[in-house]
């Protein structure tokens, strides 16, 4: 019988081992994969800072010939539509 018990206790004692080793190993998994994805967001910053610049934006508008607006004038629609066929045309 005392026999019996040390041999469950035994197996017990491995299989904890067993488990405690295998999750030792995914934490260091997913201690590696949580650096890796701070790199990527940091060099994902950096890119974004210098793609969306206001000197990055500024030539693109000039090689998109963009040109700088200097009054703005809104139209006012009276009638519900934005676009009406002219009564001549018919």
């Amino acid at each position: 019988m005392a026999l019996c018990s040390l041999f469950a206790l035994f197996a017990g004692y491995i299989f904890q081992v067993n488990a405690l080793t295998s999750n030792a190993y995914a934490l260091t998994r997913a201690e590696t994969e949580v650096k890796k994805l701070l790199q990527e967001q940091k060099d994902l910053e950096t890119s974004r800072a210098k793609t969306f610049s206001f000197s990055s934006m500024t030539s693109l508008a000039e090689k998109l010939q963009f040109e700088r607006v200097g009054e703005i004038r809104y139209i006012q629609v009276i009638s519900g539509s934005v676009a009406q066929r002219s009564s001549s045309s018919q």
